[in-house]
């Protein structure tokens, strides 16, 4: 059922990316049956990194040549829109490492700097990627990541996951099994 409503979850986060500076909330895609028990709901820690893997590309160059199935491991910044983080899934949005967020703007007074709204929503949407956390039902953990490992707007960030879609329209979501938080 939760892959059925996956694309149009990916439909609404994409709008939102094209929306550019509105501070819209992220959507919720908590509907009752979708996802593990709320007891059950957290995002294990096994999943954070203690080291930085080696040899992360950054995000750009891996969403140029992956493709769904491909293992992949790149650096990101978490941000791309307003809220990065999906309220009861774990699940965030992250940005190529050399887009330059709103506060690297000389005189921008951007109080979201993590939405990259200064830039143009089609460059930032293929700039961008969603990873997700899953639990062993193959579905998001019902858990924010925010604040997860350490996990915050515009924190650097590894990931080392599988590509679970892609598309020419700028579609790039992963399924991490690892990821590394600058501290």
């Amino acid at each position: 059922m939760l892959t059925r409503r996956l694309p149009a979850l990916f439909a609404l986060l994409a709008l939102a990316l094209a929306a550019g500076c509105p501070q819209s909330p992220a959507p919720e895609a908590a509907k009752s049956g979708d996802a593990a028990p709320a007891a059950a709901a957290s995002i294990p820690g096994a999943l954070f990194l203690p080291e930085r893997p080696a040899q992360a590309e950054g995000l750009s160059a891996v969403k140029a040549k992956a493709k769904q199935g491909d293992e992949v491991v790149f650096e990101a910044r978490v941000g791309g829109r307003a809220e990065p983080f999906v309220a009861k899934r774990a699940l965030f949005v992250v940005a190529d490492p050399a887009l330059p967020a709103c506060s690297e703007n000389e005189g921008d007074g951007c109080k979201t700097p993590w939405d990259y709204c200064c830039e143009d929503p089609q460059d930032l949407l293929r700039q961008t990627a969603t990873v997700r956390f899953l639990d062993a039902q193959g579905k998001p953990i019902a858990a924010s990541a925010k604040d997860a490992g350490g996990l915050a707007g515009l924190k650097t960030v590894v990931v080392r996951g599988k590509v679970s879609e892609a598309n020419e329209e700028g579609l790039f979501v992963v399924d991490a099994s690892g990821v590394w938080v600058k501290p």
